[in-house]
């Protein structure tokens, strides 16, 4: 077994109670030690719970004649979400978060981790775990938004953009950002 050099910091990171990146590279620590023979850290399990942190903005966009630039409303409420990731073949988990923005658009955002039938996962992450991430409009705006993700997608918060037509406001549109970064308004709200 190679490891490539990027390994190596994340593997004296491992160790450190400062961050765990076992979610991510649990195979690889694993395999490291069975390599190496080298017992904890690197020899990890899955944490009892893996946060995923994240933002979520709302926005509008005039689409009367061609849909313009989105305007921003209220940006990076953030959103914490923690799944148990220790899942054996079948088993799912999922975590929700609600918010109401000021333009009465309700949004939310729902976060699956599912372990799938036929995969060997006892003590480690399952190595088939695959995300879901869906969001739910409803309000000013009615829409169902879905991705399935892998870790890196998911971790350490997906991105997914969700929108629908204004009920109340033929012509415009009302959606929501998933985001991991923090977002700055580049134009004025134009609600």
């Amino acid at each position: 077994m190679i490891l490539s050099p990027f390994l190596l910091p994340l593997l004296l990171l491992a160790g450190s109670a400062k961050a765990d990146v076992s979610f991510i590279l649990g195979r690889e620590l694993k395999a490291w030690g069975q390599l190496t023979g080298a017992k904890a850290p690197f020899v990890v399990e899955p944490p009892k719970a893996t946060r995923f942190s994240g933002y979520l903005s709302d926005w509008s966009q005039d689409c009367s004649a061609a849909c313009g630039l989105p305007a921003p409303g209220t940006l990076n409420v953030p959103v914490e979400l923690e799944l148990d990731l220790r899942l054996k073949p079948g088993q799912a988990v999922s975590a929700k978060r609600r918010h109401v923005f000021g333009s009465n658009l309700e949004a939310e955002v729902s976060l699956f981790a599912v372990c799938p039938h036929g995969t060997a996962g006892l003590q480690e992450i399952c190595p088939g775990l695959y995300f879901q991430a869906q969001v739910q409009l409803k309000g000013e705006a009615e829409a169902f938004c879905g991705a399935a993700l892998d870790r890196a997608d998911a971790w350490p918060f997906p991105v997914l953009q969700c929108a629908g037509p204004g009920r109340a406001r033929p012509g415009r549109r009302f959606g929501v950002t998933l985001h991991r970064e923090p977002l700055k308004a580049l134009m004025p709200t134009a609600r």
